[in-house]
C-alpha cells in the first residue's frame, strides 16, 4: 500500500504512466497518443497507442505500439 505520509514508494513508481507523442489527425478530428507504463509481471516499461476525439471525448485503447503517423489522408496510420 502506499506511503500514507506522502513519500515517493516502488508501488507508487510502478503504477505511473507518462503519456507523450500527440499526433493530430490532418483533418484536425482526431489524436493519437503514446501511454508508457510498467508492466509489473515482466518489471519493462511498455507502451501502446491510443486515439480520442480532438476535445477529449471517446478515449479508447488502439493497439500495443508507440511512434504512430497518421496517413497524408488520415485514413490509416503506421506505428512500430
Amino acid at each position: 500500500t502506499p506511503a500514507a505520509d506522502g513519500r515517493f514508494t516502488v508501488e507508487r513508481y510502478l503504477d505511473l504512466e507518462r503519456v507523450g507523442d500527440p499526433q493530430l489527425s490532418p483533418d484536425g478530428q482526431r489524436v493519437v497518443y503514446t501511454r508508457g507504463y510498467v508492466n509489473k509481471l515482466t518489471d519493462r516499461w511498455e507502451s501502446a497507442l491510443w486515439i480520442m476525439q480532438a476535445d477529449g471525448t471517446r478515449q479508447s485503447f488502439l493497439a500495443k505500439g508507440s511512434g504512430a503517423q497518421w496517413s497524408p489522408d488520415g485514413t490509416r496510420l503506421a506505428y512500430v
